[in-house]
């Protein structure tokens, strides 16, 4: 019953909150959640003190980073704010790493084109994304002004490490951070297993219009292609 009166409110939410047009851009900050964990593994292992040296520096590195959201009614893009990045900052930041380095999520409800650009040592792809499934509970939460509903990517609800969304319906828009989308109002927290995404700034439908363009550098190929390829170049990607 409560799921019921959930759904009903949230649908409620959406025709009332869809009245308005919405556009804008999101910030958010990207944080490593095995950050505590790995480094106490790294202090009780047995690993040479150089290589745990390594691995202590990479860790420490791992600091937060900001990434933002650009949206319109129809399309959405996400990558990480280069301008926020420390040019003093040495190392590999395993944060931005997970974060999106490198990478542009787009996605066009309109045309249906769903979009990761990516650029690495093995090439620069345009990587064809496949629908999110989810689950959305009863659960709900405040994040700053926004009431909030939980939902769970379906094919990691019978797993332990779930992934997590908080959507909020006040803005009935269907993007998120990264990959994560198709939620009914935008996305203001991601919770999977290696980082948090959480939303600290929300400009809504400012008077500058805001520019989305589609990426276009790179082969177009599907995600099934891309692993593949993963799998090629690096022949124990998919092993274990």
């Amino acid at each position: 019953m409560k799921k019921i009166l959930t759904i009903i409110f949230i649908s409620f939410s959406v025709v009332f909150y869809s009245q308005q047009k919405y556009s804008g851009e999101v910030f958010y900050t990207i944080s490593l959640k095995t950050k505590i964990n790995s480094k106490k593994n790294i202090e009780n292992s047995e690993i040479q003190d150089e290589a745990k040296q390594k691995a202590q520096s990479i860790i420490k590195n791992a600091i937060d980073v900001v990434a933002y959201l650009k949206f319109t009614e129809k399309e959405s893009l996400y990558r990480l704010d280069e301008s926020m990045e420390n040019d003093a900052e040495k190392g590999i930041n395993l944060t931005r790493i997970f974060a999106g380095k490198n990478e542009i999520y787009y996605l066009n409800n309109e045309t249906k084109v769903n979009l990761l650009q990516k650029n690495n040592m093995i090439g620069q792809f345009l990587i064809i994304k496949q629908p999110i499934e989810w689950e959305i509970t009863q659960e709900s939460k405040q994040i700053g002004n926004y009431t909030c509903f939980k939902a769970i990517k379906k094919d990691t609800i019978s797993k332990n490490k779930k992934i997590i969304a908080w959507f909020t319906p006040q803005i009935p828009v269907s993007f998120g951070p990264k990959e994560y989308n198709g939620l009914p109002g935008l996305i203001l927290q991601v919770d999977n297993p290696v980082v948090i995404i959480k939303a600290v700034e929300i400009k809504l439908n400012p008077k500058k219009s805001v520019g989305i363009k589609e990426p276009t550098r790179g082969e177009k190929i599907t995600e099934k292609e891309y692993k593949k390829l993963l799998e090629d170049y690096f022949p124990d990607f998919n092993r274990n």
